[in-house]
């Protein structure tokens, strides 16, 4: 079979998108001047349905491929079968194997089974940012099919301490787990969010109608079900503290209509629903904004957590929120709630309405501290690539 030169790390994943294009870039940079290694990444598909981003392939600054497949979605779930991919792994055998994405698409479970016949000295290492709901309730198929499937990986890649706890429990203990943490664009959402902060942080909450005496809330999310929305909004309304702020929600999607309702019943002075919100007006908020907000029911490991440590903002999250233990200190730079009890909830956000700007101040620079100890890019990938090549 043919071979590469030199040793590679190639990196399978669903699509690309707008929040992993620097995470790789920064691999590729490490792998080939640290390791003297090849790296690339390929992708089962361009995009999928639920996804409304729009990528220049021509701008993806590391190594890439687009392979050709089927892409059904079934019951709103997107799937992608690649055989070309299977064949191409197949030349070139490559020294270590990530593959990222759900471990349901037909593509990673013929990896995971053919991989000891196509490309047997491979390292193969599954990347997985899911964390348990309720194992007890779970299908035991299922958990049958997902522990057989694990059972073929070398290792895994985690972002934290809940998807830690997901893999331990379909994985055997003599698995190597590595962690990486979800991490983003610093120069975006720290450095450029503080000069829009200083600059024009005035002039943005007046075009957003904000007062000087009133806190600003951001709650970025898609408008779908787990992300806790309506029950957050049930509970704000029956809370003590209707007044002295703004809540202002950047997303789309298929629970617009039913948030809207939510809000027109009684909260439309305070909440504002802003739809689909570009990159740009994204940081704008940040920097106009006093607390981030999301009240995740369930949520693997949200970027816009890290993003809102970067840009220094007091974090109100939910138990469902899955790096919530490695982005929160509960009252040191934010609030942690269980969006399940309405009771919990409405004492929360009494407590964060109620707290001092000056120690609103205080948690946003604990943010920012976190920021650069547990989500440093550069940091957090040559950790990860240490312990890949040296360890596994």
């Amino acid at each position: 079979m043919e071979k590469q030169n030199k040793e590679s790390i190639i990196l399978v994943t669903n699509i690309p998108t707008p929040y992993r294009i620097d995470l790789f870039k920064e691999m590729q940079n490490q792998i080939n001047t640290k390791f003297n290694m090849d790296f690339q990444v390929w992708f089962m598909s361009d995009t999928e349905p639920t996804r409304h981003w729009k990528i220049d392939k021509t701008s993806l600054k590391f190594n890439n491929k687009f392979f050709k497949g089927l892409h059904p979605t079934i019951k709103g779930i997107p799937y992608h079968l690649n055989i070309g991919m299977l064949l191409e792994l197949n030349k070139i055998r490559p020294k270590y194997l990530i593959v990222g994405g759900a471990w349901v698409f037909p593509s990673t479970i013929l990896i995971a089974y053919l991989k000891r016949f196509l490309f047997p000295t491979t390292k193969m290492i599954f990347w997985s940012e899911a964390h348990l709901v309720n194992k007890n309730s779970e299908n035991k198929l299922l958990k049958s099919i997902k522990t057989s499937i694990f059972s073929k990986f070398d290792g895994f890649i985690v972002p934290g301490a809940k998807a830690l706890q997901y893999v331990k429990n379909y994985s055997k203990n003599n698995k190597k787990v590595l962690v990486l943490p979800n991490t983003v664009d610093e120069r975006k959402f720290h450095y450029k969010v503080k000069e829009l902060r200083s600059n024009r942080r005035e002039q943005i909450r007046e075009s957003l109608g904000v007062k000087n005496s009133e806190l600003l809330l951001i709650l970025p999310a898609r408008l779908i079900e787990v992300k806790g929305i309506i029950p957050f909004l049930k509970a704000l309304r029956e809370s003590e503290t209707l007044s002295n702020f703004k809540l202002f929600i950047a997303g789309d999607g298929v629970l617009k209509d039913s948030i809207e309702s939510e809000i027109k019943n009684g909260l439309e002075k305070i909440v504002y629903l802003m739809g689909h919100v570009d990159e740009m007006k994204m940081l704008e908020l940040y920097a106009a904004a006093d607390i981030f907000v999301l009240p995740s029911i369930y949520d693997a490991s949200p970027l816009t957590v890290v993003e809102a440590l970067w840009a220094g903002l007091p974090l109100l999250l939910s138990t469902g929120v899955g790096n919530n233990e490695e982005a929160l200190i509960n009252e040191e730079n934010g609030w942690l709630f269980d969006i399940k009890n309405k009771n919990d909830t409405i004492r929360v956000i009494e407590k964060a309405l109620s707290t001092d700007k000056e120690i609103l101040k205080t948690y946003g620079r604990k943010s920012e501290e976190i920021a650069f100890c547990n989500f440093d890019k550069e940091t957090q990938v040559e950790k990860l690539l240490n312990k890949l090549i040296n360890n596994l």
